[in-house]
């Protein structure tokens, strides 16, 4: 897996990475896998967990459908009437995909995706980051300092999401606009 120090010998320059590249990093995936296990793997909005990564056909009515495990543990009784329960959960069948993403509650323009504090960070699923960008604008600070926001445009394409969850099938959804910057200002 590509690290921090890695994209910068490539890339020469902090300012000449995309966003895109930053968050497939080693440093993003550890502090991400912090956020999800606190989250107890869930999106803080919907409750959903991300689905596995085989589809299944419905058989009666041909539609995809996408399975993800859940909390329940299914309890059988033995010969002896004790109730069992067992170590396999429950599958719910759902009719899209879901996966889990962090979001930040805001942007500061001088650090790196995962030089935020865990309380800064949250877990959602890929619908409900989708709708939060599409309903909100997200806080862009210059510093980490001063707090003074910055005016912002998010991207025309993505909406500041910097993504298409409907996409995540072709360069894991990035927009190709703003290739995962998320704003206009920051389209290089």
């Amino acid at each position: 897996m590509t690290t921090f120090n890695d994209l910068l010998n490539k890339h020469k320059s902090i300012d000449s990475i995309p966003y895109f590249e930053l968050i497939q990093t080693r440093e993003w995936y550890d502090k991400r896998e912090r956020i999800v296990i606190r989250d107890k793997h869930k999106c803080t909005i919907c409750g959903k967990s991300a689905t596995v990564d085989h589809t299944h056909v419905n058989p009666e009515t041909g539609v995809r459908i996408y399975p993800m495990f859940t909390d329940d543990y299914p309890s059988t009784q033995n010969e002896k009437g004790d109730w069992i329960e067992s170590e396999i959960p429950i599958i719910d069948y759902l009719d899209k995909p879901y996966s889990l993403h962090v979001h930040h509650k805001f942007y500061i323009l001088d650090r790196q995706p995962w030089e935020y504090l865990d309380d800064d960070l949250i877990t959602f699923c890929n619908w409900c980051h989708w709708k939060f960008h599409e309903a909100n604008v997200v806080p862009v600070f210059r510093t980490g300092r001063d707090k003074m926001q910055v005016n912002m445009t998010p991207c025309s394409r993505c909406n500041g999401a910097g993504w298409f969850p409907e996409y995540e099938y072709v360069q894991n959804g990035i927009c190709f606009k703003c290739k995962g910057a998320r704003f206009e200002e920051l389209i290089k």
